[in-house]
């Protein structure tokens, strides 16, 4: 597993599986679907799985408020955005959000759901979740030109949405 998020009301898992599986009896690792898992934590039973391939390298996801969406963000496969948003009843892609094209590190959900973050190693960028119109980006204070490759910002609502905070490996 990537990551994993819980509805507010903990009622509700879900997971990313990253598709790696161990192959033959050589132990050879092979790459499969990636996919979302849906958990219905009260009855402690799987309720959904999706197939997620439009993404390398999946590493954050998201559950909303209301537990009806997910936001999943990755390394984005040729010109496709490396964030999108998919419902949970029907299994579908709702949008991407074709502003990103560079590698999503960190997504999150205001509090009222109105609101969605995403993070790459220096910078964070702000949407409307119901439109996916682009609001605005700003930079979370790394300055070094030599950041590592692997640095992962990470980013957090307040419980009332009025600040947003980062922080990460530097």
């Amino acid at each position: 597993l990537i990551d994993i998020a819980i509805s507010r009301d903990g009622s509700l898992l879900i997971a990313i599986d990253d598709g790696v599986v161990i192959g033959n009896t050589s132990g050879s690792l092979s790459q499969g679907q990636k996919s979302l898992h849906l958990w219905d934590l009260v009855q402690g039973r799987r309720i959904k799985k999706i197939i997620i391939n439009d993404l390398h390298d999946i590493s954050s996801i998201a559950l909303s408020p209301d537990g009806k969406r997910a936001l999943v963000g990755g390394r984005p496969v040729g010109k496709q955005s490396g964030l999108g948003l998919w419902d949970l009843t029907s299994g579908t892609q709702i949008r991407t959000f074709p502003e990103l094209k560079w590698e999503v590190s960190c997504v999150a959900f205001s509090p009222d759901g109105k609101t969605l973050i995403a993070t790459h190693s220096t910078f964070a960028s702000l949407f409307n979740t119901e439109t996916g119109a682009f609001l605005t980006q700003f930079d979370a204070g790394y300055h070094s030109y030599f950041l590592p490759l692997s640095m992962r910002l990470l980013a957090a609502f307040s419980p009332d949405g009025q600040y947003i905070l980062t922080g990460g490996t530097d």
